[in-house]
């Protein structure tokens, strides 16, 4: 049986619109991921934070990704 990590694939298109948002800005800020993903700010302050507990990001509060 396959653990469970906690990685789903919205989780996969956050981190993925966070990639091409630090490639073309060199900082990616909350507003940013949420309007590229057509969602809102806590949705994607939400999502930080599982990425956050995974590792995967780096974000001080209030700060940019």
């Amino acid at each position: 049986m396959k653990k469970e990590c906690g990685f789903s694939p919205a989780l996969e298109d956050y981190l993925e619109a966070i990639l091409e948002l630090a490639e073309t800005n060199k900082i990616v800020r909350v507003t940013d991921i949420a309007t590229r993903l057509k969602i809102a700010k806590p949705s994607v302050a939400q999502a930080l934070g599982q990425l956050k507990r995974l590792g995967l990001v780096v974000q001080n509060r209030y700060g940019p990704v």
